[in-house]
């Protein structure tokens, strides 16, 4: 017999479902990442904004290292679309606990009965503790309410373009994210970066390359297809409306041109350049830039990989420990 369990009235006891996490039984995990690379002030930081549906800014401003947007663009796996402009999820512990609500939503067992494993199983008063911490997160009416939506969130990772923080980035390289390459398209490819003393000898197109070989270095890849690889051209505010399509038609074949290993071109989206004016909402770019991250979401070969069910557990416990963290810091 099949028992499908739905939750989806406030202040019932999650304590249950979360029980049912304790198995060793193996589970489709949906994560991914999105990245934002490229060169100092090429409009990464607005393009993000703009994706995830946070105000734009209309001032230049410099990321130092990397801005992390936990919750704010969740993924919707029934639609398989991209969700922006939600609220209350905005953090890495509720996103984590939108993430097991999304999953205890669908949970199933065979015969209705819970099945722990002998080792490795959380105390009493810590599951009651990250019981209680579900039910707050769901009873929270300043959010929005994804309670007929199975929602994953899915991070964006803003990177400073600054030749400072380079050695830093590897950190955070994985082979199953999806990285966004900006470059500022109302220029030429060989153009100087900026007139920074630090990036006026290296050109538009060096930095592209020096992104493409530090991803598919650091990324360790055992796919040759993944991690992807897609450039937007930013700016296309400041190109006349009647040199967009010649502009966009000449920097795709430029960076084209510039990568012939079929090892490196297998990662790599050349069948589209993206040329946005990341300043407008309601830019068509920036949708159809939005309808392709996801369709590359789900094509990723770790999207759905199984893992056992306790995993879910830990990823609570990390972030009911940030979440303390954070509250004792404030206090």
């Amino acid at each position: 017999m099949i028992i499908v369990v739905y939750v989806n009235s406030k202040a019932r006891d999650q304590r249950f479902y979360l029980e049912t996490l304790l198995s060793n039984d193996l589970v489709p995990s949906f994560d991914s990442r999105i990245l934002v690379v490229g060169a100092y002030e090429a409009g990464k930081t607005t393009l993000v904004s703009n994706l995830i549906g946070k105000s734009i800014p209309r001032e230049r401003q410099s990321t130092d290292g990397i801005d992390v947007y936990f919750g704010k663009l969740l993924f919707d796996i029934k639609t398989q679309k991209l969700l922006k402009k939600t609220k209350g999820v905005h953090s890495f512990p509720k996103a984590i606990y939108q993430k097991i609500l999304s999953y205890i939503k669908s949970v199933e067992t065979e015969d209705g009965t819970i099945r722990k494993t002998q080792c490795d199983v959380p105390n009493d008063d810590v599951l009651q503790k990250l019981s209680d911490k579900i039910n707050e997160y769901a009873d929270d009416d300043s959010k929005d309410r994804f309670c007929d939506q199975k929602v994953i969130p899915i991070p964006v990772l803003d990177f400073a373009g600054q030749i400072v923080y380079h050695a830093t980035h590897q950190t955070f390289i994985t082979s199953h994210g999806i990285y966004i390459i900006t470059f500022n398209g109302s220029k030429e490819l060989d153009d100087p970066l900026s007139d920074r003393k630090d990036e006026s000898k290296t050109t538009i197109i060096e930095n592209i390359r020096q992104w493409v070989s530090s991803i598919l270095l650091y990324s360790h890849p055992d796919n040759k297809n993944y991690p992807r690889l897609m450039f937007v051209a930013t700016h296309r505010d400041l190109v006349c409306q009647e040199y967009v399509s010649e502009k966009r038609s000449k920097l795709l074949s430029s960076l084209s041109g510039c990568f012939t290993d079929e090892n490196i071109r297998s990662h790599l989206m050349l069948h589209k350049l993206f040329f946005v004016n990341a300043l407008s909402e309601n830019d068509p770019e920036m949708e159809e830039l939005s309808e392709c991250i996801s369709k590359t979401i789900t094509k990723n070969p770790q999207w759905g990989q199984r893992v056992p069910r306790q995993f879910l557990i830990l990823e609570m416990m990390f972030a009911a420990l940030v979440e303390e963290g954070k509250t004792n810091n404030q206090s």
